[in-house]
C-alpha cells in the first residue's frame, strides 16, 4: 500500500525508495510513503491547490500558525482522530500538548498531535539528556561499509573517510567529498557544522 504524505517540513519528494526509515515502514507495516513537498517545488501553491480539490494527502504535516488549523478543520481536510485516541498509548503521555492543539481547531476533537513535546520540566534543557542534533550522512552508503559505530568525533571523522572512498570507488569521480558545509536551506546557519557546535554546548 502507498500512503501519500503531505509534508510541509521535507526536503525530498516523491516515493521513498531507500533509507532507514523507509525500510523500517515497508518491512513492519508493508506500506510505502509517497512525499509531497511544497519546500521541493510550488511552495503554498501545493498547499492550496491540494486544499482546492479537497485532497491534501493520507497523512498531513503542516503547522498550525495563522489560523491554518482552524481552515483544515472547516474544510474537512483532515479527520477527527477521537475514535482512535484511547489506543494511542504514546500520544496520550502529551494530553495537555494535545488539546491545546484542539483550541487552536476551534472545535472539539483530537485534530493532530504537535511535534515539539516532552514530559519533563520546562526548566530542564532536553539535549541534555539526548542531543537533538547529528550530522547529515548517505545513508545508502553508511550501509555500503556495514554501519560502523561511531563513538566520537575522530570515529565519524573515519566513518566519513570510509564513505567518501566507497563513493568515488562507486562513481569513479575524484570530486566527492565527505561533508557538505552549504548553505542552500540551512537558514541562518551552515547545518553541520551547527549539529556539531552544539555538541559542545555552542548554539546560533
Amino acid at each position: 500500500m502507498t500512503v501519500e504524505v503531505f509534508d510541509s517540513l521535507a526536503s525530498s519528494q516523491g516515493l521513498q525508495k531507500s533509507g532507514w526509515f523507509a525500510k523500517i515502514v515497508k518491512d513492519k507495516f508493508n506500506i510505502k510513503l509517497n512525499i509531497i513537498a511544497p519546500n521541493v517545488s510550488g511552495g503554498d501553491t501545493v498547499f492550496d491547490t491540494r486544499s482546492a480539490s479537497g485532497n491534501l494527502g493520507d497523512l498531513v504535516i503542516v503547522g498550525t500558525g495563522n489560523g491554518r488549523l482552524n481552515k483544515l478543520v472547516k474544510a474537512k481536510l483532515i479527520e477527527d482522530m477521537t475514535p482512535y485516541y484511547s489506543s494511542m498509548k504514546n500520544v496520550k503521555k502529551y494530553d495537555s500538548a494535545v488539546k491545546s492543539i484542539a483550541k487552536q481547531a476551534g472545535k472539539d476533537g483530537v485534530w493532530g498531535v504537535p511535534q515539539g513535546v516532552s514530559s519533563q520540566s520546562p526548566t530542564d534543557p532536553s539535549e541534555g539528556n539526548e542531543s537533538a542534533a547529528a550530522p547529515y550522512i548517505r545513508w545508502d552508503i553508511y550501509k555500503e561499509i556495514g554501519y560502523p559505530q561511531i563513538k566520537d568525533l575522530d570515529g565519524l571523522l573515519n566513518v566519513l573517510k570510509q564513505m567518501q572512498d566507497r563513493a568515488r570507488q562507486d562513481t569513479g569521480k575524484d570530486d566527492i567529498y565527505a561533508m557538505s558545509l552549504f548553505k542552500d536551506r540551512d537558514g541562518d546557519v551552515m547545518q553541520n557544522a551547527a549539529s556539531i557546535c552544539s555538541w559542545f554546548g555552542y548554539t546560533n
